[in-house]
């Protein structure tokens, strides 16, 4: 059984009268202030404290570089740096965010993965590349990506980064490559349609009874 946690649980004092409660910070803090007013090292800093020593587990999204090695020095100080599970570029661990929305509750559309992988080549572009003397090429990305995430359904059953950069590399580039055997072999882009051809065959030789 899981544990009840009190909603009325204390988590900081704000003055003689009045406390942060676990209910209170289930329905979302906003802080305001002007740069260098100490959003982040005030009262930023003395609610991720509370959270951390009341056992809060949670996601921390960082935008700027530092934000990782701050948390990781909170969580330390509270005696909570086992807790701590830091997702970045080099990481033994990753999310798949491809794979989530593939296989969450009511996901698994083509159209709504593509729109995550473009808003993600968007955000690391930091420029709109759907419009000016880009959009030719944004528009051949996204029908490049939207066969690749379609392929990767149909062979694997599933939609993940790798196999859709796997796939994406190993396309061919010339029609000769079609024709060339070491292509084949080493192409994971044939060998997905390929798998999906074995598959089709199956499935008309099981509708005509062979």
């Amino acid at each position: 059984m899981s544990e009840e946690w009190d909603l009325s649980m204390s988590l900081l004092p704000l003055s003689e009268s009045d406390v942060l409660t676990l209910e209170e910070a289930t329905r979302g803090i906003a802080i305001f202030g002007a740069t260098g007013s100490g959003k982040t090292s005030g009262s930023g800093q003395a609610i991720a404290r509370s959270y951390l020593r009341s056992g809060f587990g949670g996601l921390v999204l960082c935008a700027k570089t530092s934000e990782a090695n701050w948390w990781r020095q909170l969580a330390e100080e509270e005696g909570r740096s086992k807790s701590i599970v830091h997702i970045h570029d080099g990481a033994d661990m990753m999310f798949d965010y491809l794979d989530h929305e593939m296989t969450r509750d009511g996901g698994g559309h083509t159209e709504n993965i593509l729109d995550i992988f473009m808003q993600v080549i968007a955000i690391t572009q930091k420029t709109d590349l759907s419009q000016g003397e880009n959009a030719y090429f944004f528009l051949a990305c996204k029908q490049l990506l939207r066969n690749a995430i379609d392929l990767c359904r149909m062979a694997y059953g599933r939609v993940s980064l790798v196999d859709v950069y796997n796939i994406v590399a190993s396309s061919p580039t010339s029609p000769e490559d079609l024709q060339s055997e070491e292509w084949k072999a080493n192409s994971e882009c044939f060998q997905a349609l390929a798998l999906c051809n074995e598959r089709e065959k199956e499935k008309q030789e099981a509708h005509h009874g062979v």
